[in-house]
């Protein structure tokens, strides 16, 4: 879908040309959006304000970061003044398991499942933030770790919803983000047939 030129709307310095929506392939027959491009009249530049979708998924173990600024309560809605950033490693079994108690459960491709390494999560407020992978520079001689490509971003839907105690179920710390890597076959695809016109 993609909205004429005429309904342009403001967008920081840049004016938004057209919304184009991607659907992920298992939802194809559905009307369920989960990524919009967006067309810019004016191409950014500076490459500090954007990330490039990653070519290829991590591997298991890899420290990915999230930022956002979702809820900093579980059970409430409190937010923080300043951005937030949280980290997780990639797991890729969808959710923790006892040998012979649990069966086992890999997470499927169009997901990245995770576990917490330190108490912050992704929490209500931070749908469509950005999952990224990281890159070790050197910067006056001491290495350090900054965000190298957009891997996913977190689902809108699994932070909306709450448990029986109270608890948004998105805010646990094992979190299942949307895999946008995965997409980049279509997103390319999409690109080329509505955008590079």
């Amino acid at each position: 879908m993609s909205f004429p030129p005429e309904n342009t709307v403001r967008f920081a310095p840049y004016f938004i040309k057209d919304i184009l929506y991607t659907e992920h392939p298992d939802t194809a027959n559905k009307t369920e959006n989960v990524v919009a491009l967006l067309r810019l009249r004016q191409a950014i530049t500076d490459v500090g304000r954007y990330l490039r979708i990653c070519e290829r998924a991590d591997r298991q173990g890899d420290l990915i970061g999230v930022t956002g600024m979702g809820s900093i309560s579980r059970t409430e809605k409190l937010y923080p003044s300043l951005i937030q950033e949280a980290l997780f490693t990639v797991n890729f079994l969808q959710k923790g398991f006892v040998p012979v108690i649990d069966p086992l459960q890999f997470c499927s491709q169009r997901d990245i499942c995770t576990d917490k390494i330190e108490d912050a999560n992704s929490c209500l407020g931070d749908g469509g933030s950005p999952v990224y992978q990281f890159e070790c520079i050197e910067e006056n001689g001491v290495q350090v770790r900054r965000p190298k490509c957009l891997y996913g971003i977190v689902k809108p839907t699994a932070v909306a919803l709450k448990d029986q105690s109270g608890e948004y179920l998105g805010c646990n710390g094992e979190e299942i983000f949307l895999n946008v890597t995965d997409m980049l076959p279509q997103i390319t695809q999409l690109i080329t047939t509505h955008i590079a016109v």
